[in-house]
């Protein structure tokens, strides 16, 4: 995730640190090896982390992508600049996503964006009914990526396969055919829960949307750069989640903890993401795998955004190996003697 702290340094203090002059202290931050952000006037600001990691030799080693998705601050934690608590307690999950998307959400969750059912859906999904949640919307996904339409790389049209794809994804866990009806209600109605549980799941969805650039992000981004469509790109992302070893901590999983209806006793400092989605699904008493699968579809909304921004970028991400190992030995060919 992009990380601000509040320790910040002037550029000359920075340099300074550094031991470097100005114009290498702004190479580092063109190489992605220091954060900065502008501070008054036309001058800017460095991070004082990253200064001390380089000092210490511990530059950070990977790509290094812009991102106007996920910023985290002093704990907090905002999608397109707004604060994700106060989304998940103010929009609809459609609303949020599409604020995520930068769409219109009406365009987006139009009521005949739904995806078409799968050829023999009826058998697969009785083949899969005995398979948690989450697994069943991943094996799912998979047969639906081979029919799955070029979308061209536009915003209007990436908020079009991700509307579609959150309503495949909640029918594929629900064990229902795809419909246009809210993706909490959906989930709701299959979990057996009444109207009042629907404020809880769609602040878990939308808590969830996005974690910045990690594993997840990155097997998306890279699929994309690479010219693959949204829905398998996404599918990428999605396998690359463990959601029982997301161990983020910030303010998300004390704000999710304080909505339940049966709060723990004795809430623990520090607490995940992860272990906040498994406490909304045990006040909740959701089927086994239903937090997961909670939070597989809320992750997939901020997958899509990381598609959009990948697939209409100036630089897309591309990843190039550099040979490290053994050195072939040259030695002539035999020849064989024929003609």
């Amino acid at each position: 995730m992009y990380e601000i702290k509040s320790g910040y340094l002037s550029a000359a203090a920075a340099a300074r640190t550094l031991g470097v002059t100005p114009a290498t202290l702004y190479a580092y931050v063109s190489r992605g090896l220091i954060r900065s952000e502008r501070a008054a006037g036309r001058t800017r600001r460095y991070h004082a982390g990253d200064v001390a990691d380089l000092t210490r030799g511990r530059a950070p080693v990977g790509p290094v992508l812009p991102t106007a998705i996920t910023l985290a601050r002093d704990g907090q934690i905002f999608f397109r600049g707004r604060d994700a608590v106060e989304l998940a307690r103010t929009l609809s999950v459609r609303e949020a996503a599409a604020l995520i998307w930068d769409c219109d959400p009406a365009a987006s969750f139009a009521a005949d964006n739904v995806p078409d059912p799968l050829p023999g859906g009826g058998a697969l999904h009785a083949a899969l009914v005995a398979l948690p949640p989450p697994a069943r919307m991943l094996a799912l996904l998979q047969v639906a990526t081979a029919a799955e339409p070029r979308w061209p790389d536009a915003a209007a049209f990436f908020g079009y396969a991700g509307a579609r794809l959150l309503r495949f994804l909640a029918a594929a866990a629900a064990g229902v055919a795809p419909s246009a009806r809210p993706i909490d209600a959906v989930l709701a109605e299959a979990w057996s829960l009444g109207r009042d549980s629907r404020p809880l799941l769609r602040a878990g969805l939308i808590l969830a949307a996005d974690n910045g650039i990690d594993a997840a992000a990155l097997a998306t981004r890279a699929a994309a750069a690479a010219g693959v469509p949204p829905w398998q790109s996404v599918a990428a992302g999605l396998a690359a989640l463990d959601f029982g070893a997301d161990n983020g901590t910030d303010a998300r999983a004390d704000a999710l903890i304080a909505m339940l209806p049966r709060a723990p006793r004795a809430p623990r400092p520090s607490r995940t993401l992860a272990a906040a989605l498994a406490a909304l699904g045990d006040a909740l008493g959701l089927p086994r795998g239903g937090a997961a699968a909670l939070y597989g579809i809320g992750r997939a909304i901020g997958l899509v955004a990381h598609l959009a921004e990948e697939r209409t970028a100036q630089r897309p991400f591309r990843a190039r190996g550099v040979y490290v190992g053994v050195t072939p030995e040259i030695t002539p060919i035999p020849q064989s003697g024929r003609g």
